[in-house]
This record gives structure tokens, C-alpha cells and sequence, in this order.
């Protein structure tokens, strides 16, 4: 069955009518794996936290929290690239999803994917600059100083760039 809109898990509480010896309905199941997967995150148990969050997205591909808890294991576990990738497809069923469109960013400027990081600030600037709340103004505000950090570090590889073509290894003789 599906997680609901966007993936957002509610939690069932069992039905005082059902048998005790009855299987929890696949919802249970989702809440049951995801709430694992959260503990595991807490005691910094980041592979087996994986596998859990793993097996639940075979089951629900499109569960939001799934995937954003998942970036954040990713990221603990150096798996930056993937964790980028779950951040995507949180923002592609959530485009104002703050936590995750600023992940990317930061994630991708300290990849060094420095265009991804671009698109992510731009994608925030369109579905955030719209809006006059205070989260969204935050939001704008973070991707404003990543724009910045940004910005320092591509002018820090270009110059290193510059440093090593000129440096003592580069001429032929």
C-alpha cells in the first residue's frame, strides 16, 4: 500500500479487536522499520540502520522519511554521492523540503560537485523566494551563505589549479 502523501508514515496503533497472533498490517510494518532505523541512527549504528532503511524503501520506494533518513546515514557512512542522491529524490516529491534541499548543497559543495550545488541553490531560490514566512526566509538565507562558501571554494580549486600548471613539475624538458 502506499505511505500516504508523500510518503509520510503514520503510525497504527494495533486494533483492540484484532487477534494477538495477527500480522501487523503493511503500514505497521513501514512504521516498525523506519522507527528501527531512527534508534539505529541514535546509537550510531549507521550500517545496520542502512539495511533497515533499505528494506523498507524495497517496500515503500517513495517514502519521504525513508529517504531523508537514509541521506543522513549516507552521509555519516562517507557515502556522499548516494546521500545526494536520496536528497534528490526527497526534493522530487518535495520541492520545498528545506532539510533536504540544503543537504544538497553542502554535500555537494564539500563533493566538490560544485554544479549540483549550484542547481540546488537555484531550485531553492525558485520554490522558496516566494514566500513571505519565516522558514522560508530562513531557508533563503542558508542558501545565501552556501552561495557564498560556495563561491570561496571554487576561487580556492581555481587557484590551486593555477598553482599546481605553474608549479615545478610543469615544465617538459
Amino acid at each position: 500500500g502506499s505511505a500516504g502523501a508523500h510518503g509520510a508514515l503514520k503510525v497504527e496503533a494495533p486494533s483492540p479487536r484484532s487477534p494477538p497472533d495477527s500480522a501487523p498490517s503493511p503500514q505497521t510494518r513501514l512504521a516498525e522499520l523506519l522507527n528501527a532505523a531512527r534508534r539505529l541512527v541514535d546509537q550510531e549504528q549507521f550500517r545496520k540502520a542502512e539495511k533497515r532503511l533499505n528494506e523498507l524503501l524495497e517496500l515503500e520506494p517513495g517514502c519521504v522519511d525513508a529517504l531523508f533518513v537514509r541521506s543522513t546515514v549516507r552521509h555519516k557512512l562517507s557515502k556522499l554521492s548516494l546521500a545526494i542522491i536520496d536528497c534528490s529524490t526527497v526534493v522530487h516529491h518535495v520541492p520545498r523540503h528545506a532539510k533536504a534541499c540544503l543537504r544538497i548543497v553542502r554535500l555537494s559543495r564539500t563533493s566538490g560537485y560544485f554544479a549540483t550545488a549550484g542547481e540546488a541553490i537555484a531550485h531553492i531560490n525558485h520554490w522558496f523566494s516566494d514566500r513571505g514566512d519565516e522558514a522560508s526566509l530562513s531557508v533563503i538565507e542558508q542558501a545565501k551563505a552556501e552561495f557564498e562558501l560556495l563561491e570561496r571554494v571554487r576561487e580556492l580549486y581555481r587557484a590551486l589549479k593555477r598553482a599546481l600548471a605553474s608549479g615545478p613539475g610543469s615544465s617538459s624538458c
